[in-house]
C-alpha cells in the first residue's frame, strides 16, 4: 500500500513553530523522495538538511514550500552528483547521518514498505517519473521539472506501472 504524507501547505506563519512543523513533517517525505530515486540515504539527508537552511532563509516567501524544497533537494543532489570527485574519508554507512536519529521514521519507513525496492527494477526515467508522482507531483510539474513533454511523463508512468505489476507477478509466481 502506498500513503501519501500530507503537504502542510504554505507557511501561513513566519514563526519558528512554523516552520519547525514543516520541518518535522517534511525531512522524513524529502528524504525518502531522494531515496526512491536511488540517492544514498546519507546523501539524501544531507541534501534535505541543506534545502531546509534555504528553505528557512526564504520562509515568509514560500507559498508552496514542499514542491519548493522538492525541487530544491533534487537539484543539490544533482550538482553534488557533477561535481563530485573524492570518495568519503569513511563509511557513511557506519558513520551514520547526524541528521537522521537511529530508529527515526524515515528508516522505519523504508523498512516497513517496498516501494524503493521495487522502484529499483525500473530504468531510470520511469523511476524518477514514478518518484515525483509518488510524492504528490503532477504530469505538468514531473514535465517541467524533468525537461520532458507532459504527454511522455504519462506514457513513462503507464510504462513504469506495466512493469511493476509484470514483476510483482513474477516474484508472486517464484514465492508460490
Amino acid at each position: 500500500m502506498i500513503v501519501h504524507c500530507g503537504d502542510p501547505g504554505p507557511p501561513g506563519e513566519a514563526d519558528d513553530a512554523g516552520f519547525a512543523r514543516f520541518y518535522a513533517t517534511s525531512v522524513p517525505r524529502l528524504i525518502l523522495f531522494l531515496r526512491s530515486q536511488g540517492v544514498p540515504l546519507v546523501d539524501a539527508a544531507d541534501c534535505v538538511q541543506e534545502t531546509m537552511i534555504k528553505a528557512l532563509g526564504q520562509w515568509d516567501e514560500l507559498h508552496h514550500p514542499h514542491a519548493w524544497c522538492r525541487q530544491v533537494a533534487i537539484r543539490t543532489w544533482a550538482r553534488r552528483v557533477a561535481g563530485h570527485r573524492e570518495e568519503p574519508a569513511e563509511d557513511p554507512e557506519v558513520a551514520g547521518s547526524p541528521l537522521i536519529a537511529p530508529g527515526a521514521d524515515v528508516m522505519r519507513f523504508e523498512q516497513n514498505h517496498e516501494v524503493l525496492r521495487w522502484l529499483d527494477f525500473l530504468p531510470l526515467r520511469q523511476r524518477q517519473v514514478m518518484a515525483w508522482t509518488y510524492d504528490g507531483a503532477g504530469p505538468s510539474e514531473i514535465a517541467d521539472e524533468l525537461g520532458m513533454d507532459p504527454q511522455s511523463v504519462r506514457s513513462s508512468l503507464r510504462k513504469a506501472r506495466a512493469n511493476l505489476v509484470r514483476r510483482m507477478a513474477l516474484e508472486k509466481g517464484d514465492s508460490a
